[in-house]
């Protein structure tokens, strides 16, 4: 009898020995997106949903921060996949010729930006650390900006604005999401 009641006194000791740490640990998404956020709760928030959307959420609560910039960049990629098939619709609709060539600036623009996201998801979770963060550093920034530059192909045809909206808009703001959380990449790997 004496062993049993040991063996539970024991492993109430470590339940309660562990139970603080438990309740205070947290993970590298949260402690990615502290740092994202920088003490504000709406980007704190923000940050959470968009790596916890879709595909994401599973893989994202036990996620390094190269995965989670994986998971950040594939979420992009398919805002950007969403805008272009948009675009794609607008162009085929649209009569008036400037419209068109404006559209087909954009469309360009997103499946450049769709392309480049697929690689910076790819890359940042390669195998080669240091060559992989820098390629997802680049096709990261490549991507960045889609919005204005399509924005910019309306204003040189003499549009006033563009037909994106503002979820449309919200590319850059995962890009730069996707770009907080990637690593640095060092010359001694990650």
């Amino acid at each position: 009898m004496a062993a049993p009641q040991a063996l539970c006194s024991c492993a109430l000791f470590l339940v309660l020995l562990l139970a603080p740490h438990a309740c205070t640990a947290s993970t590298v998404l949260e402690d990615k997106c502290r740092s994202y956020a920088a003490g504000t709760q709406e980007e704190y928030d923000y940050c959470i949903r968009t790596l916890q959307s879709g595909r994401a959420s599973a893989a994202a609560a036990a996620a390094d921060e190269r995965s989670l910039a994986a998971i950040a960049a594939n979420v992009a990629r398919e805002a950007a996949r969403a805008t272009a098939t948009k675009i794609a619709a607008w162009k085929d609709a649209e009569t008036v010729p400037a419209r068109q060539e404006s559209l087909a600036a954009c469309a360009k623009e997103y499946r450049a930006a769709v392309h480049g996201l697929r690689a910076a998801a790819e890359a940042a979770e390669s195998s080669s650390v240091a060559e992989g963060l820098q390629v997802a550093q680049k096709r990261l920034s490549d991507a960045l900006g889609a919005p204005l530059r399509c924005d910019a192909a309306f204003s040189a045809a003499g549009e006033l604005s563009s037909p994106l909206d503002a979820a449309d808009r919200d590319l850059d703001k995962v890009i730069n999401l996707a770009i907080s959380i990637l690593p640095v990449p060092s010359s001694k790997g990650v």
